[in-house]
């Protein structure tokens, strides 16, 4: 029983030991920081087929979200 005793008291003892001495480095965060301002475009109508990638909206106002 006192070995089993004593060798718990040494595990934990190098344990601290070997805690004390590494540095915690979390880790690198997975967040993306995305820029989704640019490229909006607005009109105050109500427009057939824009949802066609060939649509042509160059009349249309550039806006910046929140609009």
């Amino acid at each position: 029983m006192k070995k089993i005793i004593l060798s718990v008291l040494m595990l934990a003892g190098l344990s601290a030991a070997w805690s004390a001495e590494t540095t915690y480095a979390p880790p690198a965060s997975p967040r993306a920081t995305l820029n989704f301002n640019p490229g909006w475009k607005f009109i105050r109508a109500d427009v057939t087929n824009a949802e066609t990638v060939a649509f042509d909206d160059a009349k249309w106002n550039d806006v910046s979200a929140p609009h």
